[in-house]
């Protein structure tokens, strides 16, 4: 038989070969519960994976048993290879492992581009039980990597990936007198932002800041629905009411 270590998803297939020997020959497994070899070497793997190794065996046997001749190979049977997410999320600007989203299979994995044109660089860092797949993005839109295991019968799976502008806020510095308010836009980020006072004094309804009656700095944090949110900030400095000196003028005569 050909074939020394090999690993197989559950409930996978594969057929072994003999060579050698004198046929007919006779095909065994020790795989456990769910396991199936008929006489031709067709292989089926349990249907759960208990970690552990177990083996298929081909053997011969002439005149009578004095001649016989043995070959096995080891079997490692895997959870079925899946994403544990829908799909991956990110921002422009920032890398992610993809081999952390994904699931059963044998390690390592190779990582290969399927539609990331424009949208970022894929890079693989192997040596690992599971190789890294570090996806860096670098413009907003949608993209694809393929993830495949190294079973004995590779499986694949698409990555699908939303990449996210980064989250921004305008005007970022600003000067108003006490009493007065200032309106602000987000552009970027995900989903519904949300402006609070991040320090000083005033308050925020929607997007507009209203100053109190005392001047100082005040600091304004944006944050979008991302996991973890993205935050932003913009600087207002509120000054003193405008006034003017001398407040009176006297004509003498």
């Amino acid at each position: 038989m050909n074939h020394k270590e090999l690993k197989f998803r559950k409930n996978g297939n594969f057929q072994f070969t003999a060579s050698g020997g004198v046929a007919p020959y006779v095909f065994t497994t020790t795989c456990g519960t769910g396991s199936q070899i008929d006489a031709n070497g067709n292989f089926k793997a349990p249907p759960t994976s208990s970690g552990a190794n177990c083996q298929v065996s081909v053997s011969f046997s002439l005149t009578g048993g004095s001649i016989t001749g043995t070959a096995t190979s080891t079997v490692k049977v895997t959870e079925n290879f899946t994403m544990s997410v829908s799909s991956v999320e990110m921002m422009v600007g920032n890398s992610y492992d993809l081999s952390s989203v994904m699931n059963g299979g044998a390690a390592p994995y190779k990582c290969t581009a399927d539609n990331i044109s424009g949208k970022g660089t894929l890079s693989q860092k192997a040596g690992s039980a599971n190789t890294s797949c570090l996806f860096t993005a670098s413009s907003a839109g949608d993209a694809t990597v393929k993830i495949t295991d190294s079973s004995t019968t590779p499986m694949s799976v698409i990555v699908p990936i939303k990449i996210y502008s980064a989250l921004t806020i305008t005007p970022g510095i600003r000067k108003i007198a006490v009493n007065n308010s200032l309106n602000f836009s987000t552009t970027g980020g995900v989903g519904t932002k949300i402006l609070k006072v991040k320090s000083g004094s005033g308050t925020v309804t929607d997007m507009t800041f209203a100053a109190g009656s005392n001047p100082g700095t005040v600091v304004i944090e944006a944050s979008d629905a991302f996991n973890p949110p993205n935050k932003v900030t913009a600087t207002i400095t509120v000054n003193p009411a405008l006034s003017i000196a001398p407040q009176a003028s006297y004509v003498l005569s």
